[in-house]
Order: structure tokens, then sequence, then C-alpha cells
């Protein structure tokens, strides 16, 4: 019967630990007097404030890489862990966009001139440069497939090109006899700006997905300082705004409770929520700050 009461206790302390707190709970004075056990070394912050260890940094550090997933994936678990899939028309549309720009960059490298023509090299080597754009065509297509914002900025880029001059031939680079000097000077600085635009596309994909990530997990930049962790008004709670997020003011609230291991790290049966839109809400077991997907 002891046991019974315990375990009832406990999860009364449990339930008003993630109450909300726009709402009065009976039992929230006996709920915030629950402290981490003293055996683990304390944590001191940069403002100064000191807390017993608590697991809530390092684990908003571990989460910031589930959270980076779900923030480019989205909320349905099941995106991270198979590819996306487009539908037919998506899928179209990406394989046309791509042929279109490999052909016009391989009718500028025949307009050069330095580059042989069609008509002037073997057999043998025209074989290969229809393989060379064969195998453009795919990467291009597989990169669109990914970074949705490369299509939509060549889209743009034609839309533009073709209210400017009016020609379908000057989509693909051809008949610049018919075109005016104004019509071929909006084509040559659209064509500049595209490229441009969808090299930085690229390249803020690449950090945003891989290298921001490697550092978060490399812990490349003080996690406190980052994040500007600081304690929050409740028990066992911390809010934090990272700097990236440097144009909003809203702070986001991170609260676990549960318990932990030697380390201060969430162990055994705990709950963890994050206020952030795409926050973790974990509840069920831990090992060594790791949930239990089992």
């Amino acid at each position: 019967m002891d046991a019974i009461k315990q375990v009832a206790m406990e999860a009364s302390l449990t339930a008003d630990e993630i109450a909300p707190s726009g709402h009065y709970s009976p039992m929230e004075s006996s709920a915030q007097e629950k402290v981490i056990p003293t055996d683990v070394a304390e944590v001191v912050w940069s403002d100064g404030w000191s807390t017993p260890a608590s697991p809530l940094p390092r684990r908003l550090q571990e989460g910031t890489l589930l959270l980076l997933n779900v923030e480019f994936l989205g909320t349905d678990v099941e995106l991270m862990l198979s590819p996306c899939k487009y539908s037919f028309v998506v899928q179209l549309l990406t394989w046309v966009i791509a042929v279109y720009v490999v052909l016009v960059f391989a009718i500028l490298a025949a307009r050069n001139p330095g580059t042989a023509t069609f008509a002037k090299v073997s057999e043998s080597d025209n074989v290969f440069y229809l393989a060379v754009i064969a195998i453009a065509v795919y990467f291009v297509a597989k990169l669109a497939l990914v970074v949705r914002f490369v299509v939509y900025w060549a889209m743009i880029a034609v839309l533009l090109v073709y209210a400017a001059t009016g020609s379908l031939y000057a989509l693909f680079w051809i008949n610049d006899d018919t075109l005016s000097h104004t019509g071929r000077q909006v084509r040559y600085a659209t064509g500049i700006a595209l490229a441009s635009i969808e090299v930085i596309t690229v390249v803020a994909y690449w950090f945003t997905h891989y290298a921001y990530p490697w550092m978060v997990l490399h812990q490349k930049f003080n996690l406190v300082d980052w994040w500007n962790i600081k304690p929050g008004v409740e028990t066992n709670t911390i809010t934090y705004r990272s700097k990236a997020r440097f144009y909003t003011r809203k702070r986001n609230v991170v609260k676990y409770c549960g318990g932990l291991n030697a380390q201060g790290q969430p162990h055994g049966y705990g709950m963890w929520t994050d206020t952030d839109y795409h926050g973790e809400r974990l509840t069920g077991q831990w090992e060594d700050g790791v949930p239990r997907m089992d």
C-alpha cells in the first residue's frame, strides 16, 4: 500500500510539473519544491546564476538536431525516416526545368567560338557530349527535387525574360537577330542574376541542412552563449533564443521532469517539453540523455 501511495504522489508531482502555467494547480506549491539530487555537480550560468546540474542545456543541444530535421522535413515522423516523395506532376515539371537549364548551357557552350560544334566533331564525340548532357540533366533534376527553390527561381527567370522580350527563341538563346538590344541586355542580366541566386540557394541549403547541424553536434560554439540560455521562472525550466533568430524577441521555454543519471542527463522515466513551434514533446524512458524508441 505504501508503494502505491508513493507512485500516486510521484504522479501528482509529475502532472503539476507539466501543467500549463496559466492554470492553478492545488499541488503547485509541492511541485515547486521538487529538486534535483544534490550529489550532482553544479552548473554555473554565464550570468552568475547557479543551480544543481540540470540536463536541460545538454539535452537542448541534442534535441536541436531532431528539431532541425523536423523544421526541414515537416512534422510527420515518417518524413524523417524515408525520402520525400513528390507527385508525378511535380517530378515532371522538375525534369522539364532541368532539361531546359542544361540545354541552354549546352547552346551557350556550342556558340562559344572556341568550342567545336556537333557538325565539326566525330560521331563518338557527339555520343560523349550527349552522355554528359544526360548526366547533367539527371543531377540537376535530383538537386531540384531536394532544393525546391532551384526550380522556382528558374521559372521566375523564364517568365521575366519572356515578358521582356515576347519571344520564345529568347528563352533558348537562339535567333538573337530577332531581339532588340534592350531585350538582349535584359536576358543577359536575368541569366547572371539567376545563376547567382541559384548558387546562393544551394550554398544556403548546404549550410542549414549539413554545416549548421554538424556545428551543433560537435559543439563548435558555446552552447549557453549561442542559444542565450537563461533559467526559467518555474522549477526545472530554462528559456532560450538562438542568435540565428535575432529578428524576434520571443524566448522558448524548455521543461524537464524525471530522473537523472550521475552526469545530470535524463535517465529513467521523464517528460521533456519545448514550447518552440517544432519543439520536442517527449514522454517515456530515457537512457543517458537519449530517449528510448522501443
